[in-house]
């Protein structure tokens, strides 16, 4: 009945923001989470244990894009966008993300290869479509994969000017990025801004992605200006 609730919850909080619920949506979220746990057996996936934690640290914050993302210069991805997550790990954010947008074309990459298998896996297990997984560092993302995707987003990465650096390529003209972060001080965030300005990137918001329960979580928002 705990699951159940907290479950329940991530449903209430959706409909509260008006998120659109695709039909299964949520019973997807939960059949993702019983493979993360079947598959942390073998691998550490995640330190979270319960359903509890899960929906708010990883299935609430990953899904924060859909209502959290604006500012002057976003524009929310179009139906099918080319969408590229990169270091996914156990698929945060973009396998909560697809669920929701279903028309969006996912890349998920990740450099570890037992990483690249589960989520192989977890896309044949939730059926999802037009998605795929590619192992690849993030650093070398833009040798592999060309700078073809409308959004770009990371939630892996500690130190944002680093994000920045390795993964700005991978975004066409006129397409997005974002980092799920913690936001960084002043000081941080001009540094970050003149990081980005130099691969081409406008910072276009910088917002509080409002999980219940969760403070210093924010989405830094940049586009592609070259």
């Amino acid at each position: 009945m705990k699951n159940l609730n907290s479950w329940s919850r991530l449903e209430n909080l959706l409909k509260n923001r008006n998120v659109p619920i695709p039909s299964g949506a949520v019973q997807k979220l939960q059949q993702h989470w019983a493979l993360i746990r079947t598959e942390s057996r073998e691998q550490n996936l995640t330190s979270i244990k319960s359903a509890s934690e899960a929906v708010q640290a990883h299935y609430l914050d990953s899904l924060s894009l859909l209502w959290s993302a604006s500012g002057p210069g976003f524009e929310f991805p179009r139906m099918g966008a080319r969408v590229l997550d990169a270091g996914s790990g156990a698929g945060f954010p973009g396998i909560p993300l697809k669920i929701f947008r279903p028309d969006w074309r996912l890349v998920l990459a990740d450099s570890r290869l037992k990483r690249v298998q589960f989520l192989r896996s977890a896309i044949k297990a939730l059926r999802l479509v037009d998605c795929s997984a590619v192992h690849c560092r993030v650093e070398k993302a833009r040798e592999k994969m060309p700078a073809a995707f409308d959004l770009v987003i990371t939630r892996a990465m500690s130190n944002p000017r680093a994000a920045i650096r390795m993964i700005a390529g991978t975004a066409k003209q006129g397409g997005h990025v974002v980092l799920y972060a913690v936001r960084p001080d002043p000081p941080q965030e001009k540094l970050l801004v003149r990081e980005a300005e130099k691969r081409g990137l406008q910072l276009t918001a910088v917002t509080d992605a409002h999980v219940p329960g969760r403070t210093g979580h924010y989405l830094i928002c940049f586009r592609k200006l070259l």
